[in-house]
């Protein structure tokens, strides 16, 4: 598996409605990998963080919708090149529940 894929399959091990170190670590072990969990962890907080930060950008409400899905696909993209529509997917929930925590779909 490239390390590309393994980003994609790790990151739907982490984030679900939100991530959770706990849930990577045992996703990592799972597959012999527990000593890489502090670098993986870091290169998909990253990730994690953009939506946030994204989103943030945006004005309230939220605009979900394909079109916001597909623009916050390109702006992920850009700036991290192995994600797919695999891991894209967990972070289309997250960005859901941020936007929610943060009051973000308020008008």
């Amino acid at each position: 598996m490239q390390p590309a894929d393994r980003f994609n399959a790790d990151l739907v091990g982490y984030v679900r409605t939100f991530p959770v170190a706990e849930r990577l670590r045992e996703h990592l072990a799972s597959q012999g990998r527990a000593g890489e969990f502090p670098s993986v962890q870091a290169t998909l907080d990253a990730v994690v963080s953009d939506v946030g930060d994204y989103l943030y950008a945006l004005a309230a409400p939220i605009p979900w919708g394909a079109d916001f899905e597909r623009a916050l696909f390109r702006h992920l993209v850009v700036r991290h090149a192995w994600l797919t529509q695999e891991g894209f997917a967990p972070l289309v929930s997250y960005a859901g529940w941020f936007s929610w925590h943060e009051g973000l779909n308020a008008q």
